[in-house]
């Protein structure tokens, strides 16, 4: 090998590692309020509804003191969607069973759950007044709700304390709290999965150690799961939290049956249906994860379309469908698909949330990588630059330059690339 081809190589592969190793650390926790949650959750439609029925996104149950069957269809459906993460819509559909039942306090408690922190997205100090105001309006109607819902609600009480700076320690209380409630109802599986929930929040994709050993809070994320899949094998949101504990386990394939079993359960609730490639991925079932994720973006196309939904879900959680495209099509070869989706990804990104949310210039460079994963040498050198100029970007688009003429075995060209 020529001695420059091999020191190119070296030198635009680490800078490009680094470069996507900085962002993926940054990646986790989208901070910007505007597309973080919605401004609020109750606004009417022409016909006074504040939400869609939406079908197809989970039958779990979520039973509550109403004599309103929309409303409790409403609230399923909030807390299926709060388990899929799609957190606004999920915030809508508990402002539906409020408007339906004006007595019903779970649904304030719900509005109040969705605006929280979760382990993809830290919570603004801004919303803290929303949540503290749904949470009120939940207290307020404690008497028209049972003990058990009442004890729901006073758990949350514990996340919103009116002090916004103090975030760290109200998280800290909430699981507590939710330790007590879970331990109070042993056989609530949803105490048992918020409890769950709470604690994953508390380090969010941190609950292994750099030798694989579980940290003392997982052990307590573990047990609460399994006890509530083996009462319940279809349980959205702890086959969820179940594929997100043990992605990054050594030992992935203790949730490759969940996955399994999550694929088919909410057809139209894209995220639910995408997490399963989270598992596959990492077990080698690469054509499985091609599969679930061209379901995940289906179902996901048709919710963005007929809901016009925005905020978070469709700027993150969309691209991310097609992003694992590229990704599990790239491990399994099929390069004229994995280039297809590198686009798909790119264009995915509107001009303002790219400028507003710098994370999302990971996406807007996924060409590259494809390009050069499949030898489009010609292609690379072809393309016209990325609609981020940022120092990230034109290190990536360097490096990818880069590749290209060192494969076409231009040496002076490809210093150039490096010293750029």
């Amino acid at each position: 090998m020529h001695y420059l081809s091999h020191i190119a190589r070296s030198r635009l592969l680490l800078a490009a590692t680094l470069a996507c190793s900085v962002l993926a650390a940054h990646a986790q926790t989208p901070t910007h309020k505007h597309y973080q949650h919605s401004e609020t959750f109750d606004t009417p439609s022409p016909t006074g509804a504040v939400a869609p029925r939406l079908q197809n996104v989970g039958k779990h149950a979520f039973n509550v003191t109403t004599k309103s069957e929309q409303a409790q269809r409403f609230i399923n459906q909030g807390l299926n969607l709060t388990y899929g993460f799609n957190h606004a819509e999920a915030g809508r559909a508990f402002a539906e069973a409020a408007r339906l039942d004006p007595d019903l306090a779970m649904a304030h408690w719900g509005q109040a759950l969705a605006l929280g922190p979760n382990i993809n997205a830290a919570m603004p100090p801004e919303e803290e007044p929303k949540a503290l105001e749904h949470l009120r309006k939940a207290q307020a109607l404690k008497t028209k709700a049972s003990q058990r819902e009442r004890d729901y609600i006073d758990a949350l009480a514990m996340r919103y304390t009116g002090k916004a700076d103090d975030r760290a320690a109200a998280d800290q209380a909430f699981a507590g709290a939710m330790r007590v409630l879970h331990e109070k109802y042993p056989d609530d599986q949803d105490a048992a999965t918020l409890y769950a929930e709470s604690l994953m929040d508390l380090s969010p994709w941190n609950y292994w150690t750099r030798d694989g050993r579980p940290y003392e809070r997982t052990h307590d994320i573990i047990a609460s799961l399994d006890k509530v899949l083996k009462a319940n094998s279809e349980h959205p949101g702890a086959l969820h939290l179940w594929i997100h504990l043990w992605e990054a386990s050594n030992t992935p394939e203790k949730a490759e049956a969940a996955a399994d079993r999550l694929l088919p359960l909410a057809p139209a609730a894209g995220h639910l249906v995408h997490m399963p490639g989270h598992i596959y991925q990492r077990v080698g079932r690469y054509t499985d994860a091609v599969k679930a994720n061209q379901l995940a973006i289906v179902a996901d196309e048709d919710y963005i379309t007929q809901c016009r939904a925005q905020g978070l879900y469709p700027l993150a959680y969309y691209p991310h469908n097609v992003h694992f495209l590229w990704f599990g099509a790239t491990m399994a070869g099929q390069s004229e698909l994995a280039i297809d989706a590198a686009k798909k990804t790119a264009n995915s990104i509107p001009e303002q949330a790219l400028k507003d949310l710098p994370l999302l210039q990971a996406f807007v460079l996924t060409p590259d990588y494809a390009l050069v994963r499949f030898g489009k040498w010609d292609e690379i050198l072809s393309a016209s630059a990325p609609r981020a100029d940022t120092m990230f970007t034109r290190g990536v688009r360097h490096y990818a330059r880069g590749m290209a003429f060192i494969r076409k075995k231009d040496f002076t060209a490809a210093q150039k690339e490096i010293e750029a």
